[in-house]
């Protein structure tokens, strides 16, 4: 009883608050695990699907996704886009001229205006440069400001972003 313990986080989930589950439309909530093995801990860190917490292990078959993986996923895809001059302008087509019920894989919430490329693809170099920059809490904050909500499955991963006429 007189063991002091001390509750340390381990690492700062850059996508906590936006991941939601595909499947069953639950949130995805940041998790962990540590395994012993020749007394040292390793730590294992995940975006658990939050209907295996509140009902079992089985009622998601997403549940859940190694943290560091999606992570690095997400952020690398971002910044080739953010390269990628054609797939910029495509896309910024598509969403101009797209019925606001269509889902193209990326979307701009917000006033319904044309946006151009050059302004997205902007904004998606300031976006990456700032991951690079911070660290932390700090990144963590810099990614919500950019990234309203991400829908994961196996098959495909559905980023909404906001729309903000200057940052």
């Amino acid at each position: 009883k007189e063991k002091n313990r001390k509750m340390r986080v381990y690492k700062e989930y850059a996508l906590a608050g936006l991941l939601h589950c595909k499947e069953c439309n639950s949130s995805m909530t940041p998790c962990h695990t540590n395994k012993k093995r020749k007394g040292r801990t390793k730590h294992y860190y995940y975006y658990r699907c939050t209907k295996t917490f509140k009902e079992d292990w089985d009622s998601c078959s997403i549940k859940q996704v190694n943290a560091t993986r999606l992570e690095n996923y997400i952020f690398k895809n971002i910044e080739r886009i953010s390269s990628d001059k054609h797939y910029i302008d495509s896309l910024i087509f598509k969403l101009n001229n797209s019925e606001s019920g269509d889902r193209i894989g990326l979307e701009l919430t917000g006033e319904s205006l044309k946006i151009s490329s050059e302004i997205f693809e902007q904004t998606l170099s300031f976006f990456v440069q700032g991951l690079y920059e911070k660290k932390g809490i700090d990144r963590s904050i810099w990614v919500k400001d950019f990234i309203k909500r991400i829908t994961y499955s196996k098959e495909e991963i559905f980023i909404t972003l906001y729309y903000k006429k200057s940052f």
